[in-house]
């Protein structure tokens, strides 16, 4: 069973701010040479890339800052910097997926994403949100096998673009939500 702190602590370590620019160094660095992979510049390149962007990107978005960079390689590496624990990969519908920065060296996410089109974005969580995700996580520990090791909020939905084309689906989701608040 995974000890976890206390709610109010739970809330305040995870709305961190990001890590400092030698921190955030430091940390992928001891995670790459943690399964024995070296930092080379394309990794420092590829996570410098995501941190720039700060927010959720797909793989097409990733090349326009890392343009010379083979698709393969760009894979291969975020694969790497994932079992590192540095990177996050994000399933959102269909095909679409999102690469972020992990929680150990960025604040801890949260996400809105598009059934549609699969576009993300993060959201920030209030405080009594968190504190009652980590009564749930905490609740869920003593009660599962599972060693519980985090949680994730996505929210889905569509976005405005695909609002645009898509009025009936929004009229139902807006008749859904009044039938639910009653």
């Amino acid at each position: 069973m995974t000890v976890l702190p206390t709610a109010g602590t739970y809330a305040a370590r995870m709305t961190r701010s990001a890590l400092d620019d030698d921190a955030f160094e430091h940390e992928f660095t001891r995670r790459l040479h943690a399964i024995n992979q070296r930092v080379t510049p394309r990794r420092r390149a590829l996570l410098g890339a995501l941190r720039s962007f700060n927010k959720p990107v797909a793989i097409a978005e990733l090349r326009t800052q890392l343009p010379g960079e083979a698709l393969s390689s760009l894979y291969r590496n975020l694969e790497v910097l994932m079992r590192a624990g540095v990177v996050e990969r994000i399933v959102t519908s269909g095909d679409f997926a999102r690469f972020e920065l992990a929680e150990v060296v960025a604040e801890h996410p949260h996400h809105v994403i598009c059934e549609q089109c699969g576009a993300i974005e993060d959201i920030d969580a209030p405080h009594a949100l968190e504190d009652v995700l980590h009564d749930t996580v905490a609740q869920v520990s003593t009660t599962s096998a599972f060693t519980i090791t985090g949680h994730r909020l996505d929210l889905l939905g569509l976005c405005p673009a695909c609002q645009a084309v898509q009025p009936s689906a929004v009229a139902i989701a807006d008749t859904s939500a009044s039938i639910i608040s009653k």
